[in-house]
């Protein structure tokens, strides 16, 4: 970006021909204690504004809009520039990054204090210090529509000692420039290549970061040593976690691609990045003594755009008068060589498409930071996308799902529906419909971590999926609609696995939905991003093994091997020594924003549901007392995941029963937690924290015993849920999963003897007594194959079926 060198003036403009720092507010500002202190900030960043972009309240009688509009955009458009452009003609001065694209949608953004504001949102009801926002006359924010949050720490009094306005030194911000971004002039003109994690000008700090919070360890608290850089996130004081909490909110509102925030600490100021793979914190800088980084901070506030500011690239929304306050006359809008339809054709002209939301209630937008932050937003399509796709009622499903070639959702989805289509058609109408897709790299999408020379391990890619838009759960109308519904997708869940050899491996709640025709619902088996070919060979292997197969790379780590090079960890049936209370509460926040995988966090509603969520369903967080030691590679949701997957230790071989098990327990869960008259899921906390291995303790309990089984259900009043407790819930626990849970139990019971057994040989030089250790093995090696062969066979569909039918 380019700042002019002399400010904005208009007629009769008070203003001096250079850019200087307030003298009366930054000095009261200095002075002044935390809560005192909002309104002096306020004021300098607003005399800035004024500098950069003009005053319209002032020369509202001087000067026409039209004038004054032009000028405010002659202003912006030279933003774009790169910043050492008053340097042109050096070849040290080149820019690296390409061309940014056109301003579109400017806001009339201005910072707020939040002190004595209402704020409100689809989660926790959490409140900034500080708002920049386009709703600055409002007595109540929402989140919804928030642009940048910001915490403001301020306990010591700063010294202002200039009895005048301060001039900011713009040569101050070329030199910084050049000292960070130097061009050899011999290799101006070059092209670089976007695509390499290890290209050499990505390793060059765009951004100087103090430290990132990586995506790669959601189970736990321990952050990525690759990926910090000066500062431990254990360093985190109280106010970096206030802040913490403002961005996740921030981020799970809305549809954005990524968020910032302000971070002001006495006399300094952190900038805040995050987007769906981590979080980076810039270094501090002074407001007066870098007060050249201080006017930089607010020309890109100010002159940016909707999506400069985070909002996804797609949307598409009416801001009269630069105001960002409602989804009437939204739009989304599809375009480029990555279109492509059902067949995997790319689509070449643009598709447009209404939103169709009345209310951010009819957004659905998962809760957290970190992962694949999957939005759903209503459309229907128009021009050339209701030439194809028709008038009907759509969703637009948008996630960053981890890079990966074996498992790509839509090539899932397009495999599944060609199979099915030749060898059971009639299981097509179970199976999500797909219209079309769009999927981008974060170069291809621009993604500011593109720029920082920031890469994580596991990068994401930009998907949109356009889908036929399906009702959840909480909209069927009794018992029999749900028997019917459960019974759809266990069914093509089976042809699923038989006809495509492929298993969808996260079954829950949200994935399950359903439509109406003719008065009657159809069950449908929704998003496959965790879907997987069933490996037959891996299979036959683990079958004659008596340990667990290796696990392959989930959805949030490359490899396991990579995670145990680069990241601390914490010796299994270990608990750490207590943390100082400010760490205690900064991993407390860093576990909510990042989730913890597989644990199902606040549910903000589907599109179209007709009520807000329940006041139930409120966020557990992990326990800070005792830390939650990682599990491995673990796919699924928490609540409704098989007990082998939950179980520590090496991860079994994802099968077939372990998706039929995760049916049981949506099964449960329904009937337990679903008021049909209300049209609403309460919450079985116990299922529902952040530790997966207390998840698996309790559902092992609810299995084999009866008093917490039947303590369970105990809040249905519901007469047909009741009975369906009773002739599917009961018998599918005592009958099939009790068997195969205690068969489990017995495998695992062997091993443990194997452990033993090891550890007995070591240092044992008496070959008679190893010879004898080693008989001993092969027995319990022996016995847990057996086991493993009866367990297979235990649970079954047939004998699912046999219980529902």
């Amino acid at each position: 970006m380019q700042i002019p060198r002399t400010p904005h003036r208009t007629q009769g403009s008070p203003f001096a021909n250079r850019f200087v720092l307030p003298c009366e507010p930054t000095r009261d500002f200095c002075a002044a204690p935390e809560r005192l202190s909002y309104g002096h900030l306020i004021a300098i960043f607003e005399e800035l504004r004024k500098l950069l972009f003009g005053d319209p309240d002032y020369t509202a009688g001087a000067v026409s809009t039209s004038t004054l509009k032009e000028a405010m955009t002659g202003n912006l458009m030279r933003m774009q520039a790169a910043i050492s452009g008053t340097l042109s003609g050096s070849a040290q001065c080149a820019s690296p990054e390409p061309a940014p694209p056109p301003l579109c949608q400017i806001l009339d953004t201005r910072m707020i204090a939040m002190l004595n504001v209402a704020v409100e949102g689809g989660y926790s009801i959490t409140k900034p210090d500080l708002m920049y926002n386009t709703n600055h006359d409002r007595d109540s924010q929402r989140w919804t529509w928030s642009i940048v949050p910001g915490e403001v720490q301020k306990k010591l009094p700063g010294v202002w000692k200039y009895g005048a306005d301060f001039w900011i030194d713009l040569d101050r911000l070329q030199q910084r420039y050049l000292e960070h971004h130097y061009i050899d002039p011999e290799k101006v003109g070059e092209k670089r290549k976007r695509d390499s994690k290890h290209d050499p000008e990505l390793s060059k700090s765009r951004k100087r970061a103090k430290y990132t919070i990586s995506c790669a360890d959601l189970e736990d608290w321990e952050v990525d040593v690759s990926h910090i850089e000066g500062t431990a996130p254990e360093e985190l004081c109280h106010d970096d976690a206030q802040m913490l909490k403002y961005i996740n909110e921030h981020m799970s509102h809305n549809v954005r691609s990524f968020g910032s925030g302000i971070m002001v600490r006495e006399m300094t100021i952190k900038l805040w990045y995050a987007d769906r793979m981590g979080i980076i914190i810039s270094e501090p800088f002074h407001i007066v003594e870098q007060s050249e980084l201080l006017l930089y901070a607010a020309t890109a506030l100010g002159h940016a755009d909707l999506h400069r500011l985070g909002i996804c690239h797609l949307m598409r929304f009416d801001v009269p008068n630069g105001k960002f306050e409602t989804f009437e006359g939204a739009e989304l809008v599809l375009e480029g060589r990555n279109v492509r339809d059902a067949k995997g054709e790319v689509i070449s002209e643009r598709l447009e498409f209404d939103v169709t939301a009345t209310g951010e209630d009819d957004i659905y937008t998962e809760f957290g930071i970190v992962g694949r932050g999957t939005t759903v937003v209503p459309i229907r399509a128009k021009g050339y996308a209701a030439t194809l796709f028709g008038d009907a009622e759509l969703v637009a499903k948008i996630a960053w799902p981890v890079s990966r070639t074996n498992r790509v959702e839509t090539t899932t989805i397009m495999t599944i529906r060609t199979t099915l289509a030749a060898k059971r058609p009639t299981m097509l109408d179970h199976i999500v419909d797909l219209k079309c897709s769009l999927s981008m790299t974060i170069d291809e999408l621009g993604l500011p971590r593109a720029y920082m020379g920031t890469r994580v391990l596991g990068e994401r890619v930009f998907r949109t999926i356009i889908m036929q838009r399906y009702a959840p759960l909480e909209l069927m109308n009794s018992a029999a609609e749900f028997k019917s519904i459960f019974l759809d997708v266990v069914r093509a869940h089976y042809w699923v696995y038989k006809a495509s050899n492929i298993l969808h491996r996260d079954i829950s709640k949200n994935n399950v939905m359903f439509y109406r025709r003719d008065g009657k619902p159809y069950g449908v088996l929704c998003d496959w991003d965790q879907a997987m070919p069933v490996d037959t060979e891996a299979e036959l292997k683990d079958d004659q093994e008596d340990e667990p197969a290796a696990p392959e790379s989930s959805d949030t780590k490359s490899s396991s091997s990579s995670k145990k090079s680069q990241s601390p960890t914490v010796p299994a049936h270990t608990v750490p020594a207590p943390a100082p209370e400010h760490v205690l509460l900064a991993r407390k926040c860093i576990t909510e924003a990042l989730g913890p995988k597989g644990a199902e966090l606040p549910a903000k509603h589907e599109p179209g549901t007709q009520e807000p969520p329940s006041a139930h369903a409120q966020p557990e967080t992990t326990r800070v007392a005792r830390r939650p030691e990682p599990l491995g590679h673990r796919t699924g949701t928490g609540p409704f995941m098989a007990i082998d997957l939950l179980t520590r230790g090496p991860r079994p071989l994802h099968r077939y029963r372990h998706d039929l098990e995760s049916f049981f327990f949506l099964l449960a869960y329904v009937c337990a937690a679903f008021d049909v008259t209300r049209h609403k899921f309460g919450s079985i906390p116990e299922w529902e924290c952040g530790d997966l291995e207390r998840i698996s303790e309790e559902k092992f309990t609810f299995v084999t015993n009866n008093q917490v089984f039947g303590d369970m259900f105990h809040s249905q009043t519901d007469d047909g849920f009741n009975r369906l407790i009773t002739e599917w819930v009961s018998p599918l626990s005592s009958h099939l999963f009790f068997e195969a849970i205690i068969a489990s139990m017995r495998i695992r019971n062997h091993r443990m003897r194997l452990e033993k057994l090891d550890a007995s040989l070591a240092g044992l030089n008496d070959f008679r007594r190893m010879a004898a250790i080693y008989r001993k093995k092969r027995v319990v090696q022996d016995n847990i194959r057996k086991l493993k062969a009866e367990k297979n066979t235990l649970v079954t569909y047939e004998k699912f079926m046999a219980w529902c039918l």
